[in-house]
């Protein structure tokens, strides 16, 4: 039995959430999927973000896609982001020190811009607005996911451009979804739920997003961001992604969002040269994007064509009179829209309206609320002229700290690429009312992210070493309770003597989980001999009586038989190829009589150095790929971990060693394999 009950707390939290939203949901499947993505999405950022924080953004960022999925509650709708993101909000406060996040006080004028914005809209809600409990249930909405995206800011300092492959990449998700729909309309006539208005001349795609336009927008906002991450780290999987983004946009049929993305890209590219960050990819890129995004443009008469719909399925669609009054949308038509949300405002001018008031008052012919579609006259009617000033000013605020941060060269280009994913939200929805969904500020928090520098370098971290966050905390006890019983398995097997001499290889500068256990538990130290291949001062002042010996494992400055005891504890594992964990053995065994060997075990499902389940039982390439993409980096190679099966533990040793294997159990299943050698009697020499 566990004696903490905090080791159930992630796996406890997580079915009491899919539970609750089970019950919550009530009748039909779809519903009860719903349920499951957002329990589902509550438990991922619970348990990624402490360790990885980008991969927590990430997630939230995938469900705030997800716009179109809701889940209908007996409360009312909920959408699929809203746990995630008050999870984000919360565990970022709880982890304030743990994650040594940036200092607050630099962001407090984008906080007070953005204060300013919220208080005018509560204002104008609770007394202006028609409806002022929807209007400020929409406030509410609002500052959660303004609230998300510094949470964001906050998590993904120094991790800008890991976020970058997220984002990216959960819009490369939305899009493969929106080019399979526009394939199964022209196959097969299929509409709803990702093919909107399927019985008209002008289907558009929204995949999982909430309508056609956001959509769009979503694609456009996170090309820049594809393609700087292609530019600064060329791969198949971020080449891929880079092209799919501005194939697919075209299915949304949304001019706003084209127009956005061809300014986004002159932010980003012109950013790039005059701050003397271009490169030749930057011209292959924007090549890319003329080529893909025209052939866009050309899909919708392909795949959205409905006169030629069904061809698989030979049902076709068969279209309504064609009344041009109707369909046809025009500009002089959105700019009544605005002539009558400048003159609601007027009688309010200081807070406006209300949050959406303008959907109160003005209803389209299928009865959805109506929305002033242009975003800075929009926030006008519902917030007056303190509220568009709180909101242009935390915008012109984060535009100046980008243009700065484009000035330094390591984090120039990633500033750039957010700086230009921000424009192009911000004129795309010159032709949509989206401020308040959580895809804009998460988006924005990651610019205002790249402006941040790192607290602390994720890369000054000793082997094996993990920030001290909540996944830290959860599985402290057990790492702790599994060291205290290799310890007393030493001790009990190896029966070791006050004079003898005993060599300890792998210490590390750190005392995080009590890595050096053997010499923090040892009663007779000075006969300690500590190797590592860099000096270690902290452990030094930790343990003065151990001798310490800078050496590489793989050649060990020792005589034959010179130590009676060896031990190695999680070592073997970060060595390198097979043949150089063969070398290491091999060089313990010549030097020691008896040696004491850790190391975790492959076959346990949840590798211990990332707490991923499962992904080290991949394909190497895929579980390194994996592992770049889960802010892993450090791991992601050969040379830096390369873990053993028990056959492949007792395969690097001599034949002529005699060795048996011990292992340390956690619910049935082998955690540690501990390697128990011998010299042949006849080898010993003599003291």
């Amino acid at each position: 039995m566990l004696r903490r009950p905090a080791a159930f707390l992630a796996s406890g939290t997580f079915v009491a959430a899919f539970a609750t939203m089970w019950l919550l949901a009530g009748g039909g499947p779809w519903n009860a999927i719903s349920a499951a993505l957002a329990a589902g999405g509550l438990g991922a950022v619970l348990w990624l973000m402490p360790l990885h924080p980008a991969a927590a953004v990430g997630a939230t960022f995938m469900l705030a896609a997800l716009s179109r999925v809701p889940i209908e509650l007996s409360l009312g709708t909920m959408r699929l982001e809203q746990p995630a993101l008050a999870a984000l909000i919360a565990l970022t406060i709880w982890h304030r020190r743990t994650l040594d996040l940036p200092a607050l006080r630099p962001l407090l004028p984008l906080v007070a811009a953005g204060l300013v914005y919220l208080g005018a809209l509560t204002a104008s809600s609770a007394l202006v607005a028609d409806d002022p409990a929807a209007s400020l249930r929409l406030v509410g909405w609002s500052a959660l996911s303004m609230a998300g995206g510094l949470a964001a800011a906050l998590l993904l300092a120094g991790r800008a451009m890991r976020a970058m492959a997220w984002f990216s990449g959960a819009a490369g998700i939305v899009a493969a979804v929106g080019l399979l729909s526009g394939v199964a309309y022209l196959l097969f006539a299929v509409g709803r739920p990702w093919v909107d208005g399927a019985g008209t001349d002008m289907p558009r795609v929204s995949a999982f997003v909430f309508e056609p336009n956001l959509y769009a927008s979503l694609l456009a906002a996170t090309i820049p961001l594809a393609l700087e991450r292609w530019r600064a780290r060329p791969s198949l999987a971020a080449l891929a992604i880079a092209l799919v983004l501005p194939l697919a946009i075209g299915l949304g049929v949304t001019r706003g969002a084209y127009v956005g993305l061809l300014v986004g890209l002159l932010v980003y590219f012109g950013l790039m040269l005059r701050r003397s960050n271009g490169a030749a990819r930057l011209r292959v890129a924007a090549l890319l994007v003329v080529l893909v995004g025209g052939a866009g443009l050309l899909l919708p008469k392909l795949l959205l064509a409905t006169p030629q719909s069904g061809l698989l399925s030979g049902s076709g669609v068969s279209l309504p009179p064609v009344n041009p009054v109707v369909q046809l949308e025009t500009f002089e038509y959105r700019m009544e829209r605005v002539r009558v949300g400048i003159d609601e405002w007027s009688a309010s001018p200081w807070i406006g309206r209300g949050a959406f008031s303008y959907g109160q008052r003005h209803v389209e012919s299928s009865g959805a609320p109506e929305v002033i579609a242009v975003w800075p006259v929009a926030a006008l009617h519902d917030g007056g002229l303190i509220g568009l000033s709180g909101l242009l000013a935390l915008l012109g605020l984060l535009g100046a700290r980008l243009w700065r941060a484009t000035a330094d060269r390591p984090r120039g280009p990633t500033a750039a690429a957010f700086a230009g994913a921000g424009v192009v939200l911000l004129v795309a929805y010159l032709a949509t009312t989206a401020l308040h969904f959580a895809v804009t500020w998460l988006i924005f928090g990651g610019a205002l992210a790249s402006t941040l520098r790192a607290p602390r370098n994720d890369e000054d971290t000793s082997a094996g070493q993990t920030r001290n966050g909540f996944a830290w905390r959860l599985t402290a006890p057990l790492t702790e309770r599994s060291r205290r019983r290799r310890f007393e398995t030493f001790m009990r097997l190896m029966g070791p003597r006050e004079q003898d001499r005993v060599v300890d290889v792998g210490v590390n500068d750190t005392t995080w989980r009590a890595s050096n256990f053997l010499e923090a538990r040892y009663p007779w130290q000075r006969q300690i001999t500590a190797v590592a291949p860099v000096p270690v001062p902290a452990f030094g002042a930790a343990f003065p009586e151990v001798k310490v010996v800078v050496a590489d494992g793989r050649a060990l400055p020792f005589a034959d038989a010179a130590f009676d005891i060896g031990f190695s504890n999680a070592v073997i594992e970060h060595v390198g190829s097979r043949e150089q964990q063969r070398q290491f053995v091999i060089e313990l065994t010549r030097t020691c009589r008896r040696l004491f060997m850790c190391t975790p075990n492959a076959g346990f499902p949840i590798d211990p150095h990332t707490l991923l389940p499962f992904a080290h039982w991949l394909p190497r390439r895929w579980w390194h790929a994996l592992l770049r993409a889960t802010g892993n980096e450090r791991w992601a190679s050969e040379q830096m971990l390369n873990p053993l099966t028990a056959r492949d533990l007792l395969d690097l040793f001599p034949p002529e060693i005699k060795v048996r294997i011990e292992r340390q159990r956690l619910l049935g299943l082998t955690t540690v394999l501990i390697a128990v050698a011998e010299r042949p009697a006849g080898e010993r020499a003599d003291r």
